[in-house]
């Protein structure tokens, strides 16, 4: 998923909305938010608490924290 696409996501939580509050969330400035090419995995739990888990951790970065619980993208037919 891209940036643009889990920030959009994000901003249709209805507890976040804008960019200016994703950044409070994460305590960071408006600029760090417009600079990020990926959500810093730091910020990454708060944000899926403030989304209500609506964007998880697991979609922002699967990098980081791996595929989702019930992600079965990993299973191939026989």
């Amino acid at each position: 998923m891209s940036i643009e696409q889990i920030i959009s996501r994000l901003k249709a939580c209805p507890e976040i909305r804008t960019k200016t509050r994703i950044a409070e969330i994460c305590g960071v400035t408006i600029q760090a938010v417009r600079g990020w090419k990926r959500i810093p995995s730091e910020h990454c739990r708060r944000l899926e608490v403030a989304a209500c888990g609506a964007v998880t951790r697991y979609e922002m970065r699967p990098d980081v924290f791996g595929p989702a619980f019930n992600d079965d993208s990993d299973l191939t037919a026989a």
